[in-house]
């Protein structure tokens, strides 16, 4: 088994998630604070507070923009950018209204999870949005050259059968011609003077390490994706493509623990925290964020993911609702409630801000 190789992350005072693009909107929703007052969860989704006009748009898809603070300076990013154009321009616009915050001209660099195109499509929409006079170069990063293969997504075995499929794959020269530049790295990286872990091929990582969840390892029911040809004919349809550049985001939290963003989570919902705590070198987990893909066994997912103690759960994207309905079965139970949403996905719109201020 490989030795994984620890990386310190620096720790950071304050980090605020905006959902940018997500499945769910309309959602109602309200405003959760800790015992000094403090918001930790803003849900601008509940138009009853801000207005028709400032709804949100849900699409089917995941983006995140990431304000982080530390000793006074913030820093901004994207964590992948979504496939519907109508949700990222309009609800861009909305969250510009509602939080001074909120700028994507401020974006340093782009984070990629995976190469399905609910995470890529938007990629040279968002470049231009963030780069609109190409006057900057913009870091890409992916965790693989995986990530620039054309994939099939298909919906059933029926559709393999007959054909019925669409492949898509990222414009990596257009991306290019925005502005973009691409860094393939699929060991983990520290970014952000130390602040922020990119963390690199979870799965077959995870896997060498001896670290990975059997049964997360496992074929996952459907839809399911195959690498294509460049016509964007399946290659080999008893070999399903496991998205191994899949990837993760982890922050230390000052005083608090880990924050891990996960997009879809495809290299397994237990083995990506595994693999976050091993690259980091830390036990302690404040927050799990994101999209939890797992296998058919959401038993088995729910109680490990239980097990590690998290202080918040946040089920977002492509999260099945029978690991949803165990979650929410078990925050009923709990004396100390750990979903910052209700028994559903969290919605577009939210804005989630974790500090070393704010009460547990």
């Amino acid at each position: 088994m490989d030795k994984i190789t620890t990386l310190g992350i620096e720790p950071v005072d304050e980090i605020k998630v905006f959902d940018l693009v997500g499945d769910f909107a309309g959602v109602q929703g309200s405003r959760i604070e800790d015992s000094k007052g403090h918001t930790i969860l803003r849900a601008c989704g509940n138009y009853d507070l801000s207005g028709p006009e400032n709804s949100f748009v849900g699409a089917h898809a995941f983006s995140n923009f990431i304000k982080v603070t530390k000793d006074g300076k913030s820093r901004y990013f994207l964590f992948d950018v979504g496939q519907n154009r109508t949700a990222l321009e309009h609800n861009s616009r909305v969250f510009r209204t509602l939080d001074p915050d909120f700028d994507l001209e401020k974006v340093e660099f782009i984070l990629l999870s995976h190469g399905h195109s609910d995470h890529f499509y938007n990629l040279n929409l968002a470049l231009e949005m963030v780069n609109p006079r190409k006057e900057r170069q913009i870091p890409l990063y992916v965790a693989g050259d995986s990530f620039f293969t054309p994939r099939a997504k298909v919906s059933g075995e029926r559709f393999l059968k007959s054909g019925e499929y669409l492949v898509i794959a990222p414009d990596r020269e257009g991306a290019e011609k925005r502005g973009g530049q691409w860094i393939v790295s699929s060991r983990p990286v520290l970014l952000m003077d130390d602040t922020l872990l990119y963390l690199g091929s979870i799965r077959p990582e995870a896997k060498k390490a001896g670290i990975a969840k059997d049964y997360e390892m496992k074929p996952r029911p459907w839809p399911k994706f195959y690498e294509c040809d460049a016509k964007g004919n399946i290659i080999d349809s008893s070999v399903e493509d496991e998205a191994d550049e899949d990837t993760s985001i982890a922050f230390n939290l000052r005083d608090k623990g880990l924050v891990v963003i996960t997009a879809c989570s495809h290299g397994g919902v237990n083995t990506s925290l595994l693999y976050a705590r091993a690259v980091s070198g830390m036990d302690k987990v404040y927050c799990y964020y994101g999209g939890f893909h797992p296998n058919s066994d959401v038993n088995a997912t729910a109680a490990d993911l239980l097990s590690h103690g998290i202080r918040y759960i946040i089920p977002t994207h492509c999260t099945p609702w029978g690991l949803v309905n165990l979650l929410w079965q078990k925050n009923q139970e709990a004396e100390k409630p750990f979903l910052l949403t209700k028994n559903h996905l969290a919605p577009v719109g939210n804005i989630y801000t974790f500090s070393k201020e704010y009460e547990d």
